[in-house]
C-alpha cells in the first residue's frame, strides 16, 4: 500500500508528478484519437481511475477529490466534442465523469479514515512505549526499594528476635531466682528441696533450649521433634507457677483425658506456648480465681483451651493482642502473644482468643500431634 501520510511539500513528491503525468498522458491519448474510435476512448477513459486512486491513497481525500476535479476540467472539452456528435454518447460520458468524482471522494474518505486510525494507533503505540519506559524505570526503583525493604526486614526480624529472646529468658530466670531463694531460706524439707532442685535443673535445661531454639531460628534450622506425654508438660508448668498462683489465691483446674496423651512435636515450643498463655491468665487475675485447662485429642489434632476468670479485655484491646510490642501491662514487653502465635503458625496450628471485659478470657489452640 502507498503511504497515506501527506508530505509537507506535496509538489516535491514524486507521486504528485506521477499523477499529473498520468492524467496529462491519458488526456493526450484522448485528444489525439479520432472520435469514431469509441472503444479506444472507453479504454482511455477507464484509465483515469488509476491516477484518482493513486492520489487518494497518497493524499487522502484531498488527493482523490483534487485529481477527480482536475480530470473533469481537462476532459470537459473532449466531452463537449462528443456531445455535439452524439448526445446519447455525451450523456454516457457525463455520467462517467460524475463517477470519477464519486470514486475520488469515496476512495479519499476511506483512505483518510484508515490513515486517521493508523495515526491513532501510532500515537497509542508511542504513549505505550513511553509508559513502558516509565514502568521500566519504576520497576528498577521498586527492585531497589524491595532490596532495601528486605534489608530493613532482616534488621527488624533480628531486633524482634533479640527482644523475644530476652522475654523468653526472663521467665526461666524468674523461676530459677525463686527456687534459689527457697533453697537459701533453708526451711524446706528434704523432699521439697529435691523438688525445687528438679525445678532448677529443668529451668536451666529449658533456658538452654530457649537459647538453642532462637539460635536455630536465626540460622533457619529445622525445629526439633520430641515424643512426650502432655500431662508431664502440664505438671511441670503447674509446679513452676505454684508459688505465684498460691500468693494470688489462684487454683488450677486441669481437665485431661483419662488415658495418656502422647505427642510428637517440638516439646520446647509447646512448653513456651502453654507457659505464656498461663502466665497471662495469672496476671489477669489480681483477685484470684480458677484457671481451667482443658485438653482433648480429635483425630490427629490436639485441642487446648485455657479459660481464666480475670479482668478480660475490651474489644479495642482484643483487636490488638497480636500486635508486636503492644501491651497493657505496666512492665510488659508486648511480645508474649505474638511469640505464641508465631510458634503456633510454625507448627501449622491455629489459635483464637475470646474475651469480655470483667468476664474472663478463653484461649483456644489447635496443634497437629505429629
Amino acid at each position: 500500500m502507498i503511504n497515506s501520510t501527506i508530505p509537507d511539500k506535496w509538489w516535491e513528491d514524486w507521486v504528485f508528478w506521477l499523477v499529473v503525468i498520468l492524467i496529462i498522458g491519458i488526456s493526450f491519448l484522448h485528444y489525439n484519437t479520432v472520435l469514431s474510435h469509441g472503444v479506444i476512448h472507453d479504454i482511455y477513459r477507464r484509465l483515469y481511475y488509476i491516477p484518482i486512486i493513486i492520489a487518494a491513497f497518497r493524499y487522502e481525500w484531498i488527493g482523490g477529490v483534487s485529481s477527480a476535479i482536475f480530470i473533469t476540467l481537462i476532459y470537459l472539452p473532449h466531452l463537449l466534442q462528443q456531445w455535439s456528435l452524439s448526445p446519447a454518447q455525451g450523456w454516457n460520458k457525463l455520467f462517467e465523469v460524475i463517477l470519477f468524482n464519486g470514486v475520488g471522494i469515496l476512495t479519499g474518505v476511506l483512505v483518510t479514515r484508515q490513515a486517521e486510525e493508523r495515526r491513532r494507533y501510532q500515537n497509542t503505540a508511542k504513549k505505550l512505549d513511553k509508559s513502558l519506559k516509565e514502568l521500566q524505570v519504576q520497576s528498577k526503583r521498586l527492585i531497589e526499594t524491595e532490596e532495601n525493604l528486605r534489608i530493613a526486614d532482616r534488621l527488624a526480624v533480628l531486633g524482634e528476635l533479640t527482644a523475644s529472646l530476652a522475654h523468653e529468658v526472663r521467665n526461666p530466670l524468674g523461676s530459677i531466682g525463686g527456687a534459689a531463694r527457697l533453697l537459701a531460706q533453708d526451711k524446706l524439707k528434704p523432699d521439697e528441696k529435691q523438688e525445687v532442685s528438679e525445678i532448677l535443673q529443668k529451668e536451666v535445661d529449658r533456658l538452654n533450649q530457649v537459647v538453642e531454639s532462637y539460635l536455630g531460628a536465626a540460622r533457619n534450622d529445622a525445629r526439633s521433634t520430641h515424643t512426650f506425654q502432655l500431662n508431664e508438660v502440664v505438671d511441670s508448668i503447674q509446679k513452676l507457677l505454684a508459688e505465684k498462683t498460691r500468693k494470688k489465691g489462684i487454683a488450677f483446674s486441669i481437665r485431661l483425658p483419662s488415658g495418656p496423651i502422647t505427642l510428637t512435636m517440638d516439646l520446647n515450643q509447646l512448653y513456651q506456648i502453654l507457659l505464656n498463655i498461663l502466665l497471662n491468665a495469672v496476671d489477669a487475675m489480681p483477685d484470684g480465681g480458677t484457671i481451667t485447662l482443658t485438653a482433648q485429642i480429635e483425630g490427629n489434632d490436639l485441642h487446648l483451651e485455657v479459660h481464666d476468670e480475670g479482668v478480660g479485655m475490651s474489644p479495642e484491646v482484643l483487636e490488638r493482642v497480636w500486635d508486636t510490642f503492644y501491651t497493657t501491662k505496666q512492665n510488659g514487653t508486648g511480645l508474649g502473644l505474638p511469640i505464641v502465635r508465631r510458634m503456633v503458625d510454625e507448627n501449622d496450628g491455629a489459635i483464637e482468643i475470646s474475651s469480655e471485659q470483667n468476664n474472663g478470657t478463653t484461649v483456644e489452640i489447635t496443634l497437629p500431634t505429629g
